[in-house]
């Protein structure tokens, strides 16, 4: 796994390309999911005007934070932040989503 998130493209079309690909598939899943497009545009703007650091460190330099720290700050009255939070393990993941676990990107040394 990368160490730090890459710079995103200055050209943002093809990552839009695949949001409308997502998009469209989740449409066809299910009817009523009308706003993953917008959700995930939103996302991309979020990255784009964060420029992370670091996939997972420190809640303001991070992409993401455990969900257990943030529903941590969340129940003592702190700030959550901006990085995004998110599950430590697939014990939280749906079993019925498939998933491949690998130790590093292909091509990575």
């Amino acid at each position: 796994m990368l160490e730090k998130p890459d710079q995103l493209p200055t050209d943002r079309r093809p990552i839009e390309d695949l949001i409308e690909k997502i998009s469209e598939r989740a449409s066809r899943i299910d009817k009523l999911e009308i706003d993953v497009k917008s959700e995930l545009i939103a996302r991309l703007d979020s990255w784009i005007r964060r420029s992370p650091q670091h996939y997972w460190w420190k809640a303001n330099l991070s992409l993401m934070q455990s969900a257990e720290e943030a529903s941590a700050k969340r129940a003592s009255g702190r700030i959550v932040g901006q990085a995004w939070p998110t599950p430590n393990s697939l014990r939280a993941v749906e079993p019925a989503t498939p998933f491949r676990l690998v130790e590093r990107l292909r091509g990575a040394q």
